[in-house]
Parts: C-alpha cells; sequence; structure tokens
C-alpha cells in the first residue's frame, strides 16, 4: 500500500445488506475508500483485476466460487492485493486452510467495529491480524493436524520416527529394531510420504517436534 492514498477496500459477500453496512463501516474512515463490492469469488476477481485494491474483505461461503477459493486465486494472480476473511464460520480448520490459501487476516463477522477497521488496516500494512478467538482456533486446527499426522503412522513407523530423530543411522536403526536396513528404507518412504516430507533433515524436524507418546 502506498503511503499517500487511502486505503483501497474491496467487499466481497453473497449477502446484500451485510455488503451494504460493510460498505457503509468503511467509508466513515477518513483513511478508507471502498472501490467495488462483489456477491461472490468469481465476481471477486474480475473486481480485483479492475480496481486493484489494497485489501479484499473476503466472505468464506458463497455460491459460484467460494472465498477460500478466490483467495488463492487473488494471491496468485494479484499478490499486491491482500485479503482479510471476515465470515461468520466458527470452524477451527476453516482458518488454517484460509491462511494457507493466502489470507493475511480472519475475523469472525460478530467481531466489533474497531476489531474490522483495525484488521484492515493491519493487513494493509502488510501484517498478519487474528482476533484472539481465531488465534486460539488456528491453535486447535494445528493441534488436531499433528494428532491427525501421529495416529496415520503404524506403531514401527513411530518407532522409526523416533530413532531418526535421536540421529541414528539406518543400520543402527536396523539392529536396534531387529530388522533388515532395506525394511528401515521402506518404512522412512512410507513415513515420509504418510507426512509429506522431501527429506531426511525434514523427518528429523519432525521427529523433534513430535516425540513418540
Amino acid at each position: 500500500m502506498n503511503n499517500d492514498h487511502r486505503i483501497r477496500v474491496l467487499i466481497v459477500d453473497d449477502h446484500p445488506l451485510m455488503r451494504e453496512a460493510l460498505i457503509g463501516l468503511v467509508e466513515t474512515e477518513a483513511d478508507m475508500e471502498v472501490v467495488g463490492q462483489a456477491e461472490n469469488g468469481q465476481i471477486a476477481l474480475l473486481k480485483v483485476e479492475e480496481v486493484r485494491p489494497d485489501v479484499v474483505l473476503m466472505d468464506v461461503y458463497m455460491p459460484v466460487m467460494d472465498g477460500i477459493t478466490a483467495t488463492r486465486r487473488i494471491r496468485a494472480e494479484f499478490p499486491d492485493s491482500r485479503v482479510l476473511i471476515l465470515t461468520s464460520s466458527n470452524e477451527d480448520e476453516k482458518v488454517a486452510v484460509a491462511l494457507r490459501a493466502g489470507a493475511e487476516g480472519f475475523l469472525i463477522k460478530d467481531s466489533n467495529r474497531n476489531e474490522v477497521i483495525e484488521g484492515i488496516r493491519d493487513v494493509a500494512r502488510g501484517n498478519k491480524h487474528l482476533s484472539p478467538e481465531v488465534a486460539r482456533k488456528l491453535a486447535n486446527a494445528m493441534q488436531m493436524e499433528n494428532l491427525n499426522d501421529q495416529s496415520s503412522l503404524t506403531i514401527r513407523e513411530i518407532e522409526v520416527t523416533e530413532r531418526v530423530g535421536r540421529g541414528m543411522n539406518n543400520r543402527q536403526i536396523a539392529e536396534a529394531l531387529f530388522i533388515t536396513e532395506s525394511t528401515v528404507r521402506v518404512h522412512i518412504y512410507n513415513i515420509m510420504e504418510k507426512l509429506k516430507l522431501h527429506e531426511r533433515s525434514d523427518l528429523v524436524d519432525y521427529a523433534l517436534k513430535h516425540p513418540a507418546p
């Protein structure tokens, strides 16, 4: 965002009354202006290309194209436009999904006026913005992902992972578990596929962050 102009905001929501309310809210701020509105993600993409907003205030659940998909497209095609999610959704996993899609902030629609305005300003500056409630939800989602990662491994794979984290090589792991080195290599390959890791060093990091129970 340039320092010499007002924050240009695009409002994206499929409910006309919500769009009107948000437009009225933004327009009361001297350092902001609404440069457009859209009722779904597909129209939002066209509007972003047309008006190049600094901040897109984006709902999640919309027809034609949802807010998460639109966010991913906007961040890929128009990286100068930042996205602040404002939704009624209280699902923990939606927070993590939205941030992975490229959103810089996430607020719930029952946030008060000041939280929304500060969120727009924060995101326009290039900062991440999460309300305390949303930050808690993100932590919950990440914790559940970690549990899911662990539960996808067999007992033997957990044993191999734990020893990789100790810095043991394949021969040492094979001797410790009374299996062959080739079996160790197969286990490590399967573990890394399940956890979507690419290097052995990634597996070491994972093992250190997720000690075996």
